[in-house]
Parts: C-alpha cells; structure tokens; sequence
C-alpha cells in the first residue's frame, strides 16, 4: 500500500510479507504523508501508521497539518487495539529521559519539533521506541547528512504504553544496503497475528514447453494417447467430458515441468546483482558508493528496455496465432499488486468510514441519495 504522486518529494508506503496479506483489513491514504493500515490481531486488531512528516524547511503551516492527518487517522483506531506509529519524523528529541515517554538512549540534543513530538505521544498515551534500548551509537542514528559530517536521529517507532512490554528490541540496521541517506530502522514486537486459513498453492505447468520442446511434446502427446484408450466406448456425455478431462490434465502433470516462480524483477541481470553487491560493499565511501548507484541505474534502465522489448515482439508474434497468449504475457509485463487505492468511504456528513459493516451501510445510505438525486432531476 502507498500514498503519494509521481514527484521524489513526499510519499509513504507500507510493504507487507506475501503470507500476511489476508490479515490486512482496510487501509486509508489520509495524505501524501499519512498511511493507516489495519490488520486482523488476536485477542485485538493491530493498527499501522506510516509517516513521513515536513523537514525543517517547511513551513510550521504543514507541520500543523502534518498533526490534523496523523489525529485523523489515530481517530480510526479504537482503544483497546493496537497501534504502532513509524517513520520519519524530522524531529530530534534527544538523548535522556522525559516522564515516561522517552528513554534514556536517544541520541543528541532534542529541537522544536522534538518537543513538539514528544508533547503529542505523552498526550496520546504512546511510547517513543527507539530511545528504550540501549545500543552503540551506530544504532541509534537513522539518517546521515550530504557531508557525512552530521548523524541525527530523526525516525522513530511509536507503540501504545500499555503494549510497551511486547515491543522486544528496536535499532538501525547501518550495514543494509537501502540507498537511501536514511538507515533502516527495525523493531522486534511481540504481538499476534490472527490466523488465516492457508490456501493450497497450485503450482503452475510451463505449458509453453509443450509446444517448444520436442521430447516433452511426445512424451505428453504418448500419454494422452494412452489414457484416451476405451474413451469411445463410454455412452454417457458427463462421463465422457470426465475422462478426457482427466487424461489431458494428468498427461500434462505428468509429462510438463512447473513454472519457476522467482522473486527478482524478470528483466535482473547477474552483472546488476554483482553491481548492488559491490554498492553494498563501498557503502563507507561515498563517492565510489555514488558512481557505482549509477552504474546500476544506467544498468537497470538498459536492461529493462531490452527486455520489454523482447516482450513486445513476442507479443507481435502471438497477436494473431496466439491470442490468449498475448493476453497472459501483457498480464505479465503490466501487472501488480501495488496499489494506493483505499478501502474507506465518506459518510454523508463527510466523515470517513473504514469498518466493513459500516461501510455497508453507509454506501447504501449513499445509493439511495443519488438514486433520489437522478430521480427527482429526471
């Protein structure tokens, strides 16, 4: 899930572990600053808000909007979950204890915006994680400036006070290559993700093969033959379609190899993957670590042009020999799960609803008004 436009500036998103996925219940773009996304937990549901709030730079103007956002999408959340606020807050709040809000290992010296954050989790009942942990100080730091001069440390990861205790261990992971001036930031948290039924994975056949390849076309041209053996012998219709179904899917379990399914981009070459390796590697020094970034995109670039189109002119040659064909494989070039579409709807007062009952309800409350609206203007 993300929020944000086309540009480099603003923009957050939130990625989920495949096997996760159907504990997802709704999520909300409040903004091109403010992700909320809710997630089916045991005993209670789990709430993540993804931030990424204005830099110094910007006027106090956004910053106070900044806040009305991240209200809006707490507002979302009911007490008794949890809820687990993340990113970058472009805020210092320094090292040393405040009530117990904050721990005693931040880093540096605390500023407005700190201050500023530090007022908001105290009045809203949430820890600052981060500043709990005591770890060396190459932990602590999540973002490095131009110069390599300046550490600050300005990500953070909020949790409810009273679900302190699941929060395990959080720190920065420097030596993770992100190719960002920011470090990863990770935290351990002991919570429960309700169960979800596992659905059976059904691996797909490379039926493409069994045209490509000779041997496999006769071998599965030979069972097929063999297991049609008695087929006009059966009167009945429904038994028939049975048989032959059976015989073409078990020729082709049997004779045609499984798709590798891999998680890399298609059009990843190994001389890229060595290339990120070596970025990996020359991360302390900046200025080989910079040349090497654009060696990969220029890399990258290259080679995903290349591969589209080696896609498109096989699509040429499927347009009108192999239409279901082409359709799979455009599938394949422009498909995605990505998505910035949210699950929310607006009541008619204006306020969003996220709960799926209620969103029933108040889309019928919405459809009935239009229908009324078309009626009465017809």
């Amino acid at each position: 899930m993300y929020s944000g436009g086309e540009s480099s500036e603003r923009g957050v998103g939130i990625l989920v572990d495949p096997k996760h996925t159907k504990t997802i219940k709704e999520y909300w773009a409040v903004s091109d600053r403010v992700l909320l996304t809710k997630f089916k937990g045991y005993p209670m549901d789990i709430n993540i808000i993804q931030v990424y709030a204005p830099t110094s730079k910007r006027p106090e103007e956004e910053v106070d909007k900044f806040y009305d956002d991240l209200e809006k999408a707490k507002s979302q959340c009911k007490s008794q979950e949890v809820k687990i606020i993340q990113g970058d807050f472009n805020a210092k709040v320094g090292k040393g204890r405040r009530d117990d809000i904050i721990g005693e290992y931040g880093l540096g010296e605390s500023n407005e915006r700190g201050d500023r954050l530090f007022e908001w989790a105290k009045m809203n009942e949430m820890i600052i994680g981060n500043t709990w942990f005591e770890h060396h100080p190459r932990r602590l730091w999540t973002w490095l400036s131009n110069d390599d001069e300046t550490k600050n440390q300005i990500d953070y990861i909020l949790i409810d006070k009273r679900f302190r205790n699941g929060m395990i261990n959080t720190k920065t992971l420097p030596g993770a290559d992100c190719n960002s001036d920011h470090n990863l930031l990770m935290s351990k948290i002991k919570i429960k993700l309700k169960s979800t039924s596992k659905a059976v994975k059904n691996l797909k056949l490379n039926l493409k093969l069994r045209k490509t390849n000779t041997a496999i076309k006769e071998q599965y041209t030979v069972e097929v033959k063999n297991r049609f053996t008695g087929l006009e012998e059966i009167r009945e219709v429904e038994q028939r379609w049975v048989k032959l179904k059976d015989a073409l899917t078990q020729s082709a379990t049997e004779t045609v190899p499984t798709m590798k399914t891999t998680g890399k981009r298609k059009w990843m070459t190994e001389e890229i993957l060595e290339l990120m390796e070596k970025r990996r590697l020359a991360k302390p020094n900046k200025v080989r670590h910079k040349e090497i970034n654009k060696e990969i995109k220029r890399k990258c670039d290259q080679a995903k042009e290349k591969w589209l189109n080696e896609q498109c002119e096989e699509i040429e040659t499927e347009l009108y020999k192999e239409p279901i064909a082409m359709y799979k494989r455009i599938q394949e070039i422009t498909g995605g799960k990505a998505s910035s579409k949210t699950g929310c709807i607006k009541s008619k007062d204006g306020s969003i609803i996220m709960e799926k009952t209620r969103n029933l309800k108040g889309g019928r409350n919405t459809s009935v008004n239009c229908l009324m609206m078309i009626e009465m203007k017809i």
